[in-house]
């Protein structure tokens, strides 16, 4: 792999951008060629006694000055309103709408339109983070310079890259509707800054650009790959690690988490001891006997790029889940900030979860040993737990959790080890391929159905 740029090329690399950014927004590829023009045309104005190139120099200044001064003068008065989906998926191209608003007297037209991202460059440690995830270049000038890997670097910080569209003419106090459509480079949070508008001036070299400040978020969750329904297996109407609590409610309700209190919520169901220890009010939250849960249990430790595939491989997961069955979804994440009071309020429905995994980061400091412990595996129906390494202690806790769930499964991204897993709940998925991993995965029967099949 080839090293960062140093600091004086990375310096350089920013300069050529802003202005290949300014020349992209001002100049149409008519002024652009005319500029290259003007500039020749200056070189041989050296000696004027041999060329008439001072002829040039001045014909070309005079249009310029007019296409400035005419860019200049032109203030529309528009006003837009973008339409986001809820969210989007790496890699998968959406669609979404801007309605363009004219509020002046006379009609718009010739107009172009530039979705904007907010845009920043990576700093110096960024750029040799985020360098395994792009595509080195494969020509002589790309490797020994790398000015092309640092635009991608760029352009993968600011999420992606929205190609400007022709907008149809506004009559005055006219709305219109342009179709815009993204393809998002990384998960987590892509920001909008503003929308801009170009107009050609009359000679066609300058563009004349009206920016309007219009910011929104949209949450880009991780890339999912193609699964078999994981269908939790049927337990004949009973999930005995589900522990009843006698007098807690009528019928085969039974306790389930603590939450905080919401209006309307039944006094007696009020866990005093658990709220004067937190301060605030929390609740006893009861399900039906027959309710089916789901728990994926993530390990945060792991490398940069091994970790996008294990957040790959657990949306992959979330969404290929029963929710009929499963009709509450948790997500358990073992890093260093973990407690397990963060367990109670961690369930969600499928877009929640796959919102919260847009965001996650990997963990550099391994706390799975001392954490796995304070993990209540007695509540859940069907656990997967999810790892990129494989030692002793998740060895353990896979075994925890096949014998005391009602489906276990454990994915584990990385090649798989020389050494014999006798557990059927151990899965390993090979990074190479793990699209094709997963359409494979499916739970095993674990230690939990042979004992009760047994007794």
């Amino acid at each position: 792999m080839e090293p960062p740029p140093a600091a004086p090329a990375y310096t350089a690399f920013q300069r050529v951008s802003r202005w290949s950014r300014w020349s992209d927004e001002r100049l149409t590829r008519l002024g652009r060629l005319s500029l290259v023009l003007f500039i020749g045309a200056c070189i041989f104005t050296t000696d004027p006694s041999r060329t008439s190139a001072n002829a040039l120099v001045a014909i070309l200044s005079a249009i310029f000055l007019i296409a400035f001064l005419a860019s200049v003068h032109w203030r529309p008065r528009l006003r837009v309103h973008r339409e986001l989906p809820v969210h989007a998926s790496v890699g998968i191209p959406f669609a979404y709408r801007l309605h363009i608003s004219n509020d002046g007297t006379s009609t718009e037209a010739d107009l172009e339109v530039h979705d904007r991202l907010v845009r920043r460059f990576p700093s110096h440690a960024e750029c040799a983070a985020l360098r395994p995830f792009v595509i080195a270049g494969d020509n002589w000038f790309d490797r020994r310079v790398g000015f092309r890997t640092w635009v991608r670097i760029v352009r993968l910080v600011r999420g992606g890259e929205i190609d400007p569209l022709l907008v149809p003419p506004i009559p005055r106090t006219g709305t219109t509707t342009v179709d815009l459509s993204f393809v998002p480079l990384r998960r987590g949070s892509v920001n909008f800054s503003s929308v801009e508008f170009a107009r050609p001036d009359p000679f066609g070299l300058l563009n004349a650009l009206r920016r309007i400040s219009a910011t929104q978020s949209l949450t880009v969750v991780p890339r999912q790959h193609p699964m078999p329904q994981l269908n939790i297996p049927d337990l004949g109407g009973q999930i005995p690690v589900l522990r009843q609590i006698s007098g807690a409610a009528a019928g085969s309700q039974e306790f389930h988490a603590l939450r905080e209190y919401r209006v309307g919520d039944p006094l007696r169901h009020v866990h005093w001891r658990v709220s004067a220890k937190r301060g605030i009010p929390v609740v006893k939250q009861f399900v039906d006997g027959h309710h089916r849960t789901f728990t994926l249990i993530l390990d945060a430790y792991a490398l940069a790029l091994p970790f996008e595939l294990l957040i790959e491989a657990a949306a992959s997961v979330i969404t290929a889940t029963n929710q009929q069955q499963a009709r509450e979804l948790n997500l358990i994440v073992v890093e260093p900030a973990f407690e397990p009071r963060a367990m109670l309020s961690a369930a969600g429905s499928a877009r929640h979860l796959l919102e919260r995994l847009a965001h996650l980061a990997p963990s550099t400091t391994d706390v799975f040993p001392a954490a796995s412990a304070r993990i209540m595996l007695e509540r859940q129906a069907a656990l997967v737990f999810l790892t990129t390494h494989w030692d002793p202690s998740r060895e353990q806790f896979a075994s925890q959790i096949a014998a005391c769930s009602s489906a276990a499964l454990t994915l584990i991204v990385a090649e798989p080890e020389a050494r014999d897993v006798r557990l059927p709940t151990v899965c390993w998925l090979d990074p190479a391929d793990l699209s094709s991993a997963l359409a494979q995965v499916r739970f095993a029967q674990s230690n939990f159905h042979r004992a009760r099949a047994h007794g």
